[in-house]
């Protein structure tokens, strides 16, 4: 019982490592796929023009938009 909270520590960390330098964009705009958020002017800017960087949805919001600002 005494890896449990080392274990959910651990797992607590990783989520925020892995989260860090994406963010949503397109506030209110439902996609469906990434080419509409692509089309955003928001995630364009927040991608720094790189369209390979914007998508549509990811596990827990699957019609929102993201762009990686890294």
């Amino acid at each position: 019982m005494q890896l449990l909270p080392g274990f959910i520590t651990a797992l607590t960390l990783s989520t925020g490592v892995f989260a860090q330098g994406w963010h949503g964009c397109a506030a209110g705009f439902s996609c469906q796929n990434d080419e509409q958020c692509r089309n955003q002017l928001d995630c364009q800017q927040e991608a720094h023009n790189n369209l390979d960087k914007i998508h549509c949805g990811q596990a827990n919001h699957p019609v929102a938009c993201w762009a990686y600002t890294n």
